[in-house]
């Protein structure tokens, strides 16, 4: 994994695991991005009211339903007229198309390979200058 490949991108992370949250962070500090975290939909929803990130990666299997949460981020991005692209992480098999219909475009199963999440990021979104 190359550093900075990802500079100047911004990511949220929405994990209700505060030691997943860490290892993301982490992950994608080391490829270059800038991370803000939330422990919750409720926090990621807050969050997503004062900024627009390049991509947010969520949990799908939280307490409060990651699910819901990006049925939420797709609405508010085109709402302001700026997709989002949705990245779900997840311990628990999904069809990626269930994932799809509600609004994530990939899906990284747990455990992370940190290769993989930044090239799934890369994929979807263009690193600022």
């Amino acid at each position: 994994m190359a550093d900075d490949d990802l500079r100047g991108v911004h990511v949220l992370v929405v994990e209700d695991s505060k030691d997943t949250l860490e290892f993301l962070r982490e992950v994608l500090q080391t490829c270059g991005t800038f991370v803000t975290t939330a422990a919750s939909k409720k926090e990621a929803e807050r969050r997503l009211q004062d900024l627009l990130p390049h991509a947010i990666v969520s949990d799908v299997a939280m307490p409060d339903d990651g699910v819901e949460l990006a049925r939420y981020a797709v609405q508010l991005a085109r709402d302001r007229g700026a997709p989002v692209p949705m990245i779900a992480i997840s311990a628990h098999r999904y069809e990626p198309a269930d994932l799809k219909r509600v609004g994530f475009v990939e899906f990284v199963q747990k455990p992370l390979d940190p290769i993989a999440l930044c090239s799934r990021i890369r994929s979807r979104v263009h690193a600022v200058p």
